[in-house]
């Protein structure tokens, strides 16, 4: 049995979740200056973990409609503590899905 590693699609021209997560960020810090900082604060301090772009991604859905994710997840709970970027973000979200996948 061979196993690959999460990079071994790179060389086809397929995004490593870290590109994708670079990407992500860069498209919010230029359409949503403090977003990005302050999702990544809200994750690195209560849940403790590094953000990926499917984290950010799940978090703007979280934000866009909280029907969007499952009643339990912790997107919810920084969208609650952050009623001031609650907003529709499907821009940003298809705009992930076009250009990576």
């Amino acid at each position: 049995m061979i196993f690959l590693g999460a990079g071994a699609s790179a060389p086809f021209g397929i995004n490593t979740s870290k590109v994708l997560t670079k990407h992500t960020k860069e498209l919010l810090d230029e359409k949503y200056p403090a977003l990005f900082s302050n999702i990544e604060t809200f994750y690195l301090e209560s849940v403790r973990v590094e953000l990926d772009f499917v984290m950010i991604l799940t978090q703007l859905a979280a934000l866009t409609n909280e029907a969007n994710v499952d009643p339990g997840h912790q997107s919810l709970i920084f969208a609650r503590q952050n009623p001031e970027h609650i907003k529709d973000y499907s821009d940003v979200i298809a705009a992930r899905a076009l250009v990576d996948f």
